[in-house]
């Protein structure tokens, strides 16, 4: 006799057949078998398999590589078998499982109404390519978005470049592909050409594939034909029509943004990551530059912070977040926009410190320091303060010189962010952690890396 109990409100699962029983903590684990045990409680197919990619939609599996995902859970079933628990069945060990035994042999804690509910919020709300990893998107991210920066500048003709240079990023996602094609598309309007249907659009899937497929044919009808007035008159009648049923992708892509912004601050970082990624793509698909630009930078953000929370860094996920904020600056560099916050240059600066250049964090923050001069506020004032004093003992480490000047001079900086964060409805238990460390003579850098980062957006 086998039995299942999955305890929500404990953060564990407890495996019980013959004699034997296996307890098991962490949150994957326990959406791993709630997602199975609700399956089994599907009144119309309870005896499917759960796919991979079901699993990968849920926040900490989504926090790790697609490539890896399988392979996890096979390795944990075979631990479970050696100890005699044999629960799950497979389709393909790292493809797709289900459990053995009967829903009836399923305990829920404190009910399955609430552990229903508590995997329904832990869910993606799309499925366009969980098996892109934000490091892969990054390079295509960078090319289309300065494409789109080229084409509000008038240059058509680089803009077409840098979106063919973007094609060799794509690594056959079709939502990439689609959202190419589409921009491709645009601009050959522009330029009077109508482009062919292309390879991936025809096929994109969900809300996004119907709003592509829509704006492709409205962008081919807004072809103004100056030498027939009567077939533009009704070409633009039938756009008209079209635009009353056309999907609002700009809503989706907000929608995504504050979603990614909210589970950032609610510390559930991979589901963040995920909700932003796929604001990136509808705002780049909808050539939105300011709402792309304030995506952009949330993605970065959450990139640093999802970096900063592994135990060992990783200096390529930190450059990642830092080439996100670099994009977010080069669109308000280009259209003269989002000069209200200095957030992108501390959170550049800071990560500039992380990678070990107190020179390029320097520059940050006295590009932060003039947008501030502009718009004062109390939580940019505060996030700046701190950053200087992080780069003066840096600096000071680089250059073997703290002396005690230095040292009373960088409490004053730290003291002064503590007051301002303060000021503006923060709690500033990270800032008293390092007034401390400088005080006892430690490392500033690092004095905080066991607590979470608060948030600078």
């Amino acid at each position: 006799m086998s039995s299942l109990l999955i305890d929500v409100a404990s953060s564990l699962v407890r495996i019980e057949q013959a004699r034997n029983r296996r307890q098991l903590t962490g949150e994957k684990w326990l959406e791993l078998f709630a997602l199975l045990g609700l399956s089994r409680l599907d009144p119309e197919q309870p005896e499917r398999f759960v796919a991979a990619q079901e699993l990968y939609r849920l926040g900490s599996w989504a926090q790790g590589k697609y490539s890896s995902l399988g392979k996890q859970v096979a390795r944990k079933l075979r631990e479970l078998e050696k100890r005699g628990l044999s629960v799950v069945e497979c389709r393909g060990r790292t493809k797709a499982w289900r459990l053995s035994m009967p829903a009836e042999a399923i305990v829920w804690k404190p009910s399955v109404t609430v552990c229903r509910r508590w995997i329904e919020e832990r869910q993606l709300l799309d499925e366009y390519d969980r098996s892109l990893s934000s490091e892969s998107l990054i390079p295509w991210f960078t090319k289309v978005t300065h494409a789109i920066i080229a084409q509000h500048k008038g240059r058509l003709a680089d803009s077409l470049e840098l979106l063919s240079e973007a094609g060799r990023h794509m690594r056959h996602s079709i939502v990439l592909g689609s959202v190419s094609e589409f921009l491709e598309m645009t601009l050959h309007s522009r330029l009077g050409r109508d482009l062919s249907r292309g390879e991936y659009l025809p096929i994109c899937p969900g809300t996004l594939g119907v709003a592509l497929r829509e704006r492709a044919a409205i962008s081919r009808g807004l072809v103004a034909r100056f030498d027939h007035p009567d077939e533009g008159i009704r070409n633009l009648r039938w756009v008209a029509k079209r635009l009353h049923g056309c999907p609002d992708i700009n809503a989706l892509g907000s929608a995504y943004n504050a979603l990614g912004v909210l589970a950032r601050r609610n510390k559930q970082l991979g589901i963040a990551e995920q909700y932003l990624r796929s604001a990136v793509i509808y705002f780049i698909a909808s050539s939105d530059l300011p709402h792309l630009q304030a995506a952009l930078f949330n993605l970065g953000h959450t990139r640093y912070q999802i970096a900063r929370a592994r135990r060992r860094m990783n200096r390529d996920e930190m450059r990642d977040a830092l080439s996100l904020v670099e994009l977010d600056r080069a669109i308000a560099r280009s259209l003269q926009i989002g000069n209200d916050s200095a957030q992108a240059e501390i959170v550049a600066g800071t990560i500039n410190l992380r990678l070990g250049d107190a020179t390029r964090a320097r520059a940050w923050y006295e590009a932060g320091i003039e947008i501030n001069k502009g718009v004062t506020n109390d939580y940019d004032s505060a996030g700046l303060a701190r950053l200087a004093a992080r780069i003066e003992w840096a600096e000071s480490q680089r250059d073997h010189q703290l002396g005690r000047e230095q040292r009373l001079a960088i409490l004053e900086r730290l003291r002064e962010a503590r007051d301002l964060f303060g000021s503006a409805g923060e709690i500033p238990v990270m800032i008293e952690n390092e007034i401390r460390a400088v005080e006892a003579g430690k490392d500033l850098l690092t004095a905080s890396d066991s607590l979470p980062e608060e948030d600078d957006a």
